[in-house]
């Protein structure tokens, strides 16, 4: 289990993940990896990935199955590799014929993410929630995998008397 934090503290609310990240242990602050992202897809390891989105309001948080978030993509378009998002990332493994992970992208709304730009009051407000969000993402998928992992106990009756 992971948890993956994107986007670039030095611009606006693009730095809501690296932020987040601060605050929850174990946390991977990757910045903007682009293809390298893929690097992180393995399918026997879930991901959490947190990041600041143009897409919702401004603070506000969504949470997307990364199954779903891949099947989004196919119907999105990749301006460039250093534009590389979280669902284009998808795309791209599955064009090369990668494995995708399995997990969540929790985000939260943003508005400024030019260079230098201050992370908006909506945002920097939003951050504890955000943090509690991932948290409780990452929690659901341990307690999902250690409960898919699980093997029955052991059977103990041998069909004899104690004696």
């Amino acid at each position: 289990m992971t948890v993956i934090a994107l986007g670039s503290e030095f611009n606006g609310d693009d730095g809501a993940g690296i932020e987040a990240a601060r605050e929850i242990d174990g946390a991977v602050a990757l910045g903007r990896p682009g293809a390298s992202l893929l690097d992180w897809f393995d399918p026997e390891i879930a991901l959490v990935i947190v990041d600041a989105v143009r897409s919702i309001p401004v603070g506000e948080l969504v949470e997307i199955p990364l199954q779903s978030l891949s099947e989004r993509a196919s119907r999105a378009a990749a301006s460039g590799t250093h534009d590389l998002g979280v669902a284009q990332a998808f795309e791209l493994a599955r064009a090369l014929g990668r494995p995708l992970p399995r997990g969540v992208f929790v985000g939260v709304g943003g508005a400024r993410f030019a260079p230098g730009a201050p992370m908006s009051e909506a945002v920097r407000a939003a951050i504890p929630a955000l943090v509690a969000r991932v948290i409780a993402a990452r929690d659901a998928l341990l307690n999902a995998s250690h409960t898919s992992n699980e093997e029955p106990p052991p059977c103990t009756n041998t069909g004899s008397s104690p004696g």
